[in-house]
């Protein structure tokens, strides 16, 4: 899409899409620190990523995702809620506003 995306942009595709879903927890994931990858607890508060109340469903599903693994009716319906609670920075992300640190 040209332009900017707006956030209910990101929430309706978010609502109607599970590859976007996908590309979202796996984006949210990616904007972790490191340790926090690592063990699925968030430890810095820095409004980047997930938020301690989801990082451990978030980072199990993005880890599932990378491994090629599908998720769960269940646990689909969790991860859209999760992603559309961040529908924020995925909009920042989308629109080049907030960077994903560069892989290792």
């Amino acid at each position: 899409m040209p332009g900017r995306w707006t956030e209910t942009e990101i929430r309706d595709r978010l609502q109607h899409d599970p590859r976007w879903v996908r590309r979202a927890i796996l984006a949210l994931f990616r904007l972790q620190t490191p340790d926090e990858q690592r063990t699925g607890v968030t430890r810095w508060d820095n409004s980047r990523g997930f938020s301690g109340f989801d990082a451990r469903a978030g980072t199990c599903y993005a880890r599932k995702f990378q491994r090629g693994g599908q998720l769960t009716s269940e646990q689909w319906d969790s991860a859209r809620r999760i992603a559309l609670k961040y529908a924020g920075q995925l909009k920042a992300l989308a629109n080049g506003t907030l960077v994903a640190p560069s892989a290792p």
